[in-house]
């Protein structure tokens, strides 16, 4: 073949390459601007990950141990103690203390399982309190785990996803487009560049992982799209006693970040719990003592601080709401949020609680999800409801009547011109019902409220023995006087009492 053909056939096959390399770039960009987050790229054999041992993978219906070790973190100081092994110990204390490396604020990511991990800064670090080495990512994750597709989403969800940053109006020009396009495969090589070259650090938490590609970018990667890839909860887990002190204390995935909270409380006026009910329904719940004990007293109410002992009457009054509202009973897969709340009212002989049920269904699948982090999962149901027919009484919980259209006649048309002439002059911002609007951030606001809306919706509760009626509208109490109303002339008796 003469020079000049060889050149020819060079230029020609440069040409080909170079058209199916575009035309690769092309459907990228293409499939970037569709959202095919999950499918971008064939990520297989990008690069070869480190083999691992098989482990089992996350269970959000399991409790794991969380390590009975003193942290101390503050703006000077990151160390832990409590380890049998002190050159352990050191060693990785030694660590914490190049990590500190001036750092006011750093964040404990992850304390359960033999597993301890935070970061500072922009960087992060993971140990194995069995040997204080290194965690690697490849530890996090189960054998062959396809990490370069797992890392490809998550860096495609950061990058794209959030506030919707690749969904690209019609209208844009192709240039524009282009332009955007080529930034965000850009970004998804660099990140990858990063990885590749061992440039990252990440800290494990309990719904994902931050990942800190060392440039003061960062990312996360959930957990919720691979549960059954996910094995550092039970990876180091072993048999040996390893610690000081006895593991005592244990969380399911879905409330270990809220362990500090759940173990740590010497508030009295708060009360946490959260567990599984049954085997399909997940209970979260804190109550809250709201009392002014020094207002009650200047207001001459004798108080029974019994009433508002939470180690005695928590317990009650949880299990009263579970019991009357039937939350044990499910055929599908719940989530089951209680927010509850105790006040003490200094013209209320008793004390009143005020609770939320917030109640999500979920197929199985979805109920991982949701419990791994993913809170918009799809629901089969969901539904907020808010009570104040609770009571406390010398230490008994009590119930009054709820329908005080029972006990009044017009009581929507009463109450509605009630609350519209508490309101006028020039001083209706000390209305009870100013903030019943949106909190009185609008200063005209209130007056476009629908209140006869409002009223409808209301939760209330009836003491016809002491003639209070209390109106709560998403957890806001008001106290509505007895004698606007007209009352019916068959009544039955208001005070349910529970045994």
């Amino acid at each position: 073949m003469s020079q000049r053909s060889k050149k020819k056939s060079n230029i020609l096959f440069t040409i080909f390459i170079s058209l199916l390399i575009l035309s690769s770039i092309g459907i990228t960009y293409f499939l970037i601007t569709k959202h095919n987050s999950s499918k971008l790229f064939n990520t297989k054999n990008i690069f070869k990950f480190q083999s691992v041992s098989r482990k089992d993978p996350v269970s959000v219906f399991k409790q794991y141990p969380i390590n009975p070790i003193d942290i101390t973190n503050n703006e000077t100081e990151l160390s832990i103690k409590g380890l049998k092994n002190k050159e352990i110990e050191d060693k990785i204390n030694k660590k914490l203390k190049e990590l500190k490396n001036g750092n006011k604020y750093c964040y404990v990511t992850f304390n359960v399982s033999n597993v301890f991990s935070v970061y500072c800064d922009n960087q992060g670090i993971a140990l194995d309190l069995n040997t204080g080495n290194d965690i690697i990512l490849e530890e996090v994750y189960q054998r062959n785990s396809d990490l370069n597709n797992i890392l490809m989403s998550s860096f495609y969800e950061s990058i794209c996803n959030w506030d919707e940053y690749c969904r690209i109006p019609n209208e844009y020009s192709k240039e524009w487009i282009d332009e955007y396009n080529n930034n965000i495969e850009n970004k998804l090589v660099d990140n990858f560049k990063k990885i590749y070259k061992n440039n990252y650090s990440f800290a494990i938490g309990y719904q994902g992982l931050h990942m800190f590609l060392n440039n003061n970018d960062w990312t996360s990667i959930n957990y919720y799209n691979s549960p059954n890839e996910i094995t550092i909860f039970d990876r180091f887990l072993n048999n040996n006693n390893i610690y000081e002190n006895k593991v005592s204390n244990y969380c399911e995935v879905q409330s270990c970040y809220n362990l500090t909270d759940l173990y740590n409380v010497n508030n009295k006026d708060l009360y946490l719990k959260y567990y599984y009910l049954n085997d399909k329904t997940y209970i979260t719940s804190s109550i809250f003592n709201y009392t002014n004990y020094d207002l009650l007293k200047n207001k001459n109410r004798n108080i029974n601080k019994t009433d508002y002992d939470l180690n005695s009457i928590g317990e009650k009054i949880l299990n009263n709401i579970i019991d009357k509202y039937e939350l044990n009973k499910s055929d599908n897969y719940h989530n089951i949020n209680l927010n509850i709340s105790i006040y003490g009212i200094s013209n209320i002989p008793y004390n009143i609680v005020t609770f939320m049920i917030e109640d999500k269904e979920f197929n199985k699948d979805n109920f991982i999800k949701f419990n791994l982090g993913l809170y918009e999962s799809k629901t089969i149901n969901s539904k907020e409801s808010f009570y104040s027919n609770m009571i406390i009484k010398d230490n008994k919980i009590e119930y009054l009547d709820s329908n005080p259209r029972d006990y009044f006649n017009n009581f929507d048309e009463t109450l509605y011109k009630y609350i519209l002439d508490n309101l006028k002059g020039d001083d209706d911002y000390e209305s009870p019902f100013y903030n019943l609007c949106c909190g009185a951030q609008f200063s005209e606001g209130y007056k476009n409220t629908d209140y006869k809306k409002i009223i409808e919706i209301s939760n209330y509760a009836v003491d016809k023995d002491n003639k209070l009626l209390l109106m709560n509208y998403k957890d806001q109490i008001i106290n509505i006087p007895w004698n606007i109303f007209i009352e019916k002339d068959n009544t039955n008796e208001v005070t349910q009492k529970v045994d």
